[in-house]
C-alpha cells in the first residue's frame, strides 16, 4: 500500500534541509504492514524522493539514525502519522508531536523545579518538550537527564531558548494544524 500524503512541506536549513509530511492512511498501513516496518518504509521513501537512495539508512547502537556513506546528519521524527526528517552539514535534532491537552498531567517528566512553577501554555509545553528531544538527539544523545541538564531560558514567538552545560542552544518551532515541530537551528 502507497502513502498518500495530504501535507509534504521543505524548510530550507543553513545547512541543509527539513521536511515534515502527513501519512493520510496511516491507520490503514500501519494494519497492513505494521508500524515499526510502515514508518521505516515511509522515511526510506522520502529519502529516496529527496535523492539519498544510495545511502542506507542505519542506527548506531544508541538508536540514533544515519545514512551509510553520506557526510550529512539525519535526525527523524515521527508520530501518529505526521513525520520530519531534517539532514545538515552540521549535527540536528528534531521533534513532531500532536498537541494534546493530558501534555499537562506529565510535565513532572520534563521540567524542572524552576520551570514547573512557570505558568506554560499547553503549546509551550509541546515546544518545550519538542526542543528537549531535539537537543538530545542533536547531541547524539549524550544528555542522561534532559529534566536536570536542559533548562529553558525562553520563549518567543518563533524560537526556545536551552540552557545545557552553560551553552544555549537555540530551537525554531512551528504549529501545523494540531502538530508541534521543533528542530534545531
Amino acid at each position: 500500500m502507497d502513502s498518500i500524503h495530504s501535507i509534504r512541506k521543505e524548510i530550507a536549513l543553513q545547512e541543509g534541509v527539513l521536511i515534515y509530511w502527513h501519512c493520510s492512511n496511516y491507520e490503514a498501513r500501519v494494519k497492513s504492514d505494521g508500524k515499526k516496518a510502515m514508518e521505516k518504509l515511509e522515511i526510506t521513501k522520502m529519502l529516496q524522493t529527496i535523492g539519498f537512495e544510495d545511502f542506507p539508512l542505519k542506527h548506531k547502537e544508541n538508536g540514533q539514525p544515519y545514512l551509510e556513506g553520506s557526510l550529512k546528519h539525519l535526525s527523524i521524527s515521527h508520530s501518529k502519522g505526521w513525520f520530519a526528517l531534517a539532514l545538515s552539514k552540521n549535527s540536528i535534532g528534531i521533534d513532531i508531536e500532536p498537541i494534546r491537552t493530558s501534555i499537562e498531567k506529565g510535565t513532572s517528566y520534563f521540567l524542572n523545579e524552576v520551570e514547573i512553577k512557570q505558568p506554560f501554555t499547553v503549546k509551550e509545553l509541546h515546544i518545550i518538550w519538542g526542543a528537549k528531544e531535539a537537543i538530545f538527539k542533536q547531541l547524539n544523545g549524550a544528555i542522561s537527564n534532559l529534566k536536570k541538564e536542559v533548562s529553558v531560558i525562553e520563549i518567543n514567538a518563533k524560537n526556545i531558548l536551552l540552557d545545557y552545560q552553560q551553552q544555549t542552544y537555540r530551537f525554531e518551532y512551528l504549529f501545523i494544524q494540531e502538530v508541534c515541530l521543533v528542530w534545531s537551528i
